[in-house]
């Protein structure tokens, strides 16, 4: 494993296990702090609304800095903990030099709401509204940007974020460790079969 991979690793691993006191709000901004700590905002009341700023950052990197695209400047959005019959609003404020856009992997919601042809210019907004069915089930969804022939740069380059969730009550700052792993091999270990 190179140098680059077990610092990324490293970070991924110290995120995942990090405690977040982020509170939950129903109008909410992501932090754009540089700590070991993921953030994590949470529904409430049926609700969460979030801005995301997609930009390209310094952020830190084994004991020094790398470029990254980030989410309110950190690789890795925050943590968006939403239940089934919530309603999750995201403005997309693009940063960018290029085109992007958002996707929420997994949800069985309409394509209207999560339109992966929908494309935010750089210096544009876009405000997505989904509302997710009472009957979603439970798991490891994700979101990450949907830009034809850009995915996987955007991906790669630091642009995406969690959004489990259980019928149990969510634990503030923790991820499901499925969550933790999945990242870990998608990032350093593509040829492992998740």
């Amino acid at each position: 494993m190179t140098s680059i991979a077990r610092a990324i690793a490293s970070d991924w691993l110290e995120t995942a296990s990090a405690t977040s006191a982020s509170s939950a709000s129903s109008a909410a901004t992501a932090s754009s702090a540089t700590s070991g700590e993921l953030p994590e905002l949470s529904s409430k009341d049926g609700a969460l609304a979030v801005t995301l700023t997609a930009a390209e950052s310094q952020v830190p990197y084994a004991g020094s800095t790398r470029w990254a695209m980030t989410y309110n400047g950190r690789v890795s959005g925050p943590t968006l903990r939403v239940h089934p019959g919530d309603r999750l609003t995201v403005t997309l404020v693009n940063d960018l030099g290029k085109p992007t856009s958002l996707h929420t992997h997994g949800l069985h919601v309409s394509p209207e709401q999560d339109n992966p042809f929908v494309s935010v210019e750089p210096g544009q907004s876009y405000t997505y509204t989904i509302d997710i069915p009472a009957n979603q089930q439970a798991g490891t969804y994700w979101y990450h940007p949907h830009v034809h022939e850009s995915t996987a740069e955007q991906v790669a380059s630091g642009l995406s974020g969690a959004m489990p969730w259980s019928r149990m009550a969510a634990r503030p700052g923790r991820l499901m460790p499925g969550f933790s792993l999945m990242v870990v091999r998608m990032a350093l270990m593509p040829s492992l079969n998740v």
